[in-house]
């Protein structure tokens, strides 16, 4: 008897000047669920959205996610951990809704729209919990923490 496993390594996706990928979008096409995206250094205007995978976005660089409504947005299950980033002037930073589930380390969230959760705004039964290493502020640099509805 001839067993076969198959095992799959998750992929680190690179996006930046010295990327394999221009742009975010062009990465999360590219992702199956478990990858790593690991974005470079500089401002994105992007909305990151894992589209149903399982994704993990990382930054050692200093990426800042931009001025975009929102800047991560889940809803489909998703199960999404965000560490090394900053979001910056988003409207509602983190959206997370249905039983997704988003883990948040390390990340800075600056100069949000409050009225939409000015770090992450939790809908339906998206699982609530916080990781406490983040610093969290609204534009006045008050901590505001989770909007749940």
């Amino acid at each position: 008897m001839l067993l076969l496993a198959t095992c799959a390594l998750a992929a680190t996706l690179t996006v930046g000047t010295s990327g394999t990928y221009a742009t975010i979008a062009d990465a999360e096409d590219a992702a199956f669920s478990g990858d790593v995206i690991d974005i470079g250094s500089g401002t994105w205007v992007e909305t990151l959205d894992p589209g149903g995978k399982d994704l993990n976005y990382e930054s050692s660089a200093g990426a800042v996610i931009s001025g975009v409504a929102p800047c991560l947005e889940v809803s489909g299950g998703e199960v999404v951990t965000v560490t090394g980033l900053t979001f910056q002037a988003c409207s509602g930073a983190i959206v997370a809704g249905g039983t997704s589930r988003v883990v948040v380390t390390n990340t800075t969230f600056e100069q949000n729209d409050c009225s939409e959760g000015c770090a992450i705004l939790a809908r339906g039964s998206a699982d609530r919990s916080e990781e406490h290493t983040s610093e969290l502020q609204s534009p006045d640099h008050l901590v505001c923490r989770l909007l749940l509805e």
